[in-house]
Order: C-alpha cells, then sequence, then structure tokens
C-alpha cells in the first residue's frame, strides 16, 4: 500500500515555491489516492490539476504497486485544513463550528499562529433595556477551539 507520507514528500518537493499549496491527501487500502490542493491568489483550474496529476505519477511506478489518482480542488464544500487556507479567505465570510457546539458565520479579520480574529453580528440585550439589539461583535478565536471552519457560502 501506498502511504500519505510518501505521497506528502512527493507533492512537497513539486510545489515549493508556486502559489498552489496541499490541503489534505486520502489513501484508501486499495490504494486509491485523492490530493487535494488550493491556490494562494484565486482558483484552481483543471490546468493545475493535470499538471500535478503528471508529476506525481512521474514519481510513482505502477509496475511496483498499482493505484488510482485524483486530483482535485479543495472546494467550497471541505473544511480548512491548512493555515494557508485560512490565508486566503482573510476578509471574506467563513463559518466556524466551535468543540462546545457553538456556530458562528463572521468575517475572517486577522490570522495568527494560534488564532483567528473575526467580526460578526450577534443579536444582545443591553442592560437595563427590554430588548435584544444587533450589535457588531469582534472575537479572538483559537485554533484549539475549532471543530472545524469553511467558506460561507452565501445563495442569495
Amino acid at each position: 500500500m501506498i502511504q500519505k507520507e510518501e505521497i506528502l514528500h512527493i507533492i512537497e518537493e513539486i510545489q515549493e515555491g508556486t502559489p498552489v499549496f496541499l490541503t489534505d491527501i486520502e489513501v484508501t487500502k486499495d490504494n486509491d489516492i485523492t490530493v487535494y490542493i488550493e491556490k494562494d491568489n484565486g482558483e484552481i483550474d483543471l490546468g493545475d490539476c493535470e499538471s500535478l496529476s503528471n508529476l506525481i505519477e512521474e514519481k510513482l511506478d505502477r509496475e511496483i504497486e498499482d493505484y488510482s489518482l485524483t486530483v482535485s480542488s479543495a472546494g467550497l464544500d471541505r473544511p480548512f485544513k491548512v493555515i494557508r487556507q485560512y490565508l486566503k479567505f482573510k476578509g471574506k465570510e467563513i463559518e466556524i463550528l466551535l468543540k462546545d457546539g457553538e456556530k458562528l458565520k463572521c468575517t475572517l479579520n486577522e490570522v495568527r499562529d494560534n488564532a483567528l480574529n473575526v467580526s460578526y453580528t450577534a443579536m444582545v440585550k443591553p442592560e437595563g433595556k427590554k430588548r435584544k439589539v444587533r450589535t457588531e461583535m469582534s472575537r479572538e478565536i483559537g485554533f484549539d477551539q475549532i471543530k472545524q471552519a469553511m467558506p460561507y457560502i452565501n445563495f442569495r
């Protein structure tokens, strides 16, 4: 069976110095390999996937071990796996599910080594008032508090 680390090593060697970066690798026991990539400046296109696929296939030998290989964009429906994905979405809306179950739709303001700074709108009841009012909030969220984060998709 082809090991995930072997694929990771090949990709790190190939992608160094390019705007394309690895977000995830999946390898099944049947050697079905799926590589998810993203690009710092723009969207992944078919050419990016094809190019990386060809470069990986040059490094692997089907005579030694048979496999299937798929190279794909990380897409909007997959959670963030690496910090570069957060950096790409700086200034944009994301959804965060915290480990305590709280879910936030927020704007990603800043990405630090161990935390995010986000802003969002919440209904807050001011002291001495009967009704809640819409209030802009800002908050630091540590990566250790995040269960899942992904781009927010607005269909309106």
